[in-house]
């Protein structure tokens, strides 16, 4: 099997030299940094859409696809192209995720697994954070934005076939997933406005409930980050809901498919209010950016329902709003 790193857009024939040269060639472009390193992370999120979002998986395998280091979170990048030289031409695709984003994901959760509060084993409850807790996570967030290495990462896990710690490593990898998902929406289907028009009067409402005036080119931005939103989490929940799951495990893992998605839209959040220096400045947080994650979930979640006359809407928000109050109490 070739690796999906180096995979033929069209899937026939390998790539020529002058194909995987162009690839290489852009990718401190798209980065807009010659300041990187590539992540040994592919092979996880490659293996984690395979599982959660298996739908996707021939547009991820149609890409150069790699995880990179930089010196400033970027969430992911997406690019189609032609190849550089003359004779050939050859329409190239590159999808890029963010290691900053990763790691911080990756440690937000095994911070949660902490405060999980034992109610039941089919629920997933946190506690209030303690002042020692906060001060960790406010030194980790440091260290993930800015790269410091002043906080030790957590590298120890619970015994993760254990419930409920279970639905936290659950809720991970599909947030990791959800990251690749949602990129994988912005290199495809979003190159007619039909496709994210719908999700315009969302983000102009977005918008208004956060007091930030977004011009026509980042309101059409905030409804390609929503309509990407949408289209990654219809496709993992409805990937669910065709797996062959044990009854007693169906509602957990639902929920587990919006709780992803909001522990990846949060670490995003918070990695850039970090970089504003821990003050809420929205408006320069998320003008060129993304909306806030709270907003964002709910506006899924309804556009999701409706896309899909309410019936194939894997789960529902109980959990995804637990972490978001959780990551919030812990780092705010």
């Amino acid at each position: 099997m070739v690796h999906p790193f180096f995979m033929d857009t069209g899937m026939e024939r390998p790539l020529d030299p002058c194909c995987l040269k162009s690839r290489y060639d852009r990718i401190p472009r798209l980065l807009k940094s010659a300041n990187y390193h590539v992540s040994d992370k592919v092979c996880l999120l490659h293996s984690l859409v395979e599982i959660y979002a298996p739908t996707r998986l021939y547009e991820l395998c149609q890409t150069l696809f790699g995880v990179f280091a930089t010196d400033c979170p970027f969430w992911g990048v997406c690019d189609t192209f032609l190849c550089d030289s003359p004779n050939c031409r050859r329409e190239l695709h590159v999808i890029l995720m963010d290691d900053i984003l990763i790691e911080t994901a990756d440690q937000m959760a095994r911070q949660l697994y902490d405060l999980v509060t034992i109610t039941s084993p089919s629920d997933l409850a946190f506690r209030k954070a303690t002042n020692a807790e906060k001060e960790r996570a406010r030194r980790m967030l440091t260290n993930l934005a800015f790269l410091t290495r002043s906080e030790p990462s957590i590298g120890n896990l619970p015994r993760t076939d254990q419930f409920p710690d279970f639905w936290i490593t659950e809720t991970l990898c599909n947030a990791l997933a959800f990251l690749v998902a949602h990129e994988t929406t912005h290199l495809g289907k979003q190159k007619s406005i039909d496709t994210y028009r719908l999700h315009i009067p969302g983000a102009l409402e977005i918008a208004r409930q956060n007091n930030i005036q977004l011009g026509e080119y980042q309101t059409i931005g905030w409804a390609k980050e929503l309509d990407a939103d949408v289209d990654a989490l219809m496709i993992m929940s409805t990937d669910r809901l065709c797996a062959h799951l044990d009854e007693a495990m169906r509602e957990g893992t639902y929920r587990c498919v919006t709780a992803g998605a909001a522990l990846a839209l949060k670490a995003w959040d918070l990695l850039m209010l970090e970089r504003c220096y821990g003050k809420p400045q929205y408006q320069k947080m998320t003008a060129d950016g993304h909306p806030p994650a709270r907003a964002r979930i709910a506006h899924v979640l309804r556009s999701a329902r409706t896309l899909s006359d309410l019936h194939a809407v894997a789960g529902d928000d109980l959990w995804a709003i637990r972490i978001i109050d959780a990551l919030e109490d812990l780092h705010l």
